[in-house]
């Protein structure tokens, strides 16, 4: 997966508590570090982020069909969070806004 910043500077840190969260809901809960989107100039940067080992890690606890979301934090809480509902979807991925 590729995750798209606009407004970072600094380093990126993309970090993952090693949790699935519980039912109904399994999802990756990621932790997004970077500076301020305040004291940044816009300056759009791709950064990848490994998925695969995290859904073989869920599919050896949970067969199939059952869904892995996942959901990337806000900065700013008013901005909202972004989800995904399936890492194993078949169709292109569309991530969004969830709490």
């Amino acid at each position: 997966m590729v995750l798209r910043f606009v407004h970072t500077c600094g380093d990126i840190t993309i970090g993952w508590d090693g949790s699935f969260g519980e039912q109904p809901n399994y999802r990756i809960e990621l932790a997004i570090d970077h500076d301020a989107p305040g004291d940044c100039a816009e300056d759009p940067r791709e950064v990848p982020f490994d998925v695969g080992p995290k859904k073989q890690s869920f599919r050896a606890e949970h067969p199939r069909p059952t869904p892995l979301g996942l959901r990337i934090p806000p900065y700013e809480e008013e901005q909202g969070a972004v989800c995904l509902v399936d890492l194993f979807q078949d169709e292109p991925f569309k991530g969004m806004r969830c709490k």
